[in-house]
């Protein structure tokens, strides 16, 4: 049961937001094929599609209904959200120091290197 409604659901969502509704159009395509093989017997299905998907468009008497044809036209779906939000139940403020204390750090110009630094395995290059 839940695959079912699983697959529901995903369909819905797929022909409401994709152009995969344009796939419900198909039997209007079967409709417009043997409309054109009255008309012309020997006309074949790959001729059918190549007449009205790889050709231009040709205002002809039944040009309205090739537009109903399924990959024909487009329509302009406005995808419309609904965000639901809940209201906020808290507040926080956050208050700020009014005086912000800056460390500062000595800068020593000297040539005198410390024995810590001597013992270390990251040692200054020595020079000659």
């Amino acid at each position: 049961m839940k695959k079912i409604i699983a697959i529901s659901l995903l369909s819905i969502h797929l022909i409401a937001t994709t152009e995969l509704y344009q796939l419900l159009k198909l039997p209007i395509l079967v409709e417009h094929l043997i409309e054109h093989k009255l008309q012309d017997n020997n006309i074949t299905i790959f001729e059918f599609l190549s007449m009205h998907y790889a050709l231009e468009d040709i205002r002809d008497a039944d040009y309205d209904r090739d537009m109903q044809l399924p990959f024909k036209t487009h329509n302009h779906l406005n995808q419309v959200d609904c965000n639901a939000s809940l209201p906020q139940n808290h507040v926080y403020v956050v208050a700020l120091p009014d005086i912000i204390h800056q460390q500062k750090t000595p800068v020593y110009n000297s040539f005198f290197i410390n024995s810590v630094y001597l013992s270390s395995i990251w040692q200054p290059p020595k020079t000659c």
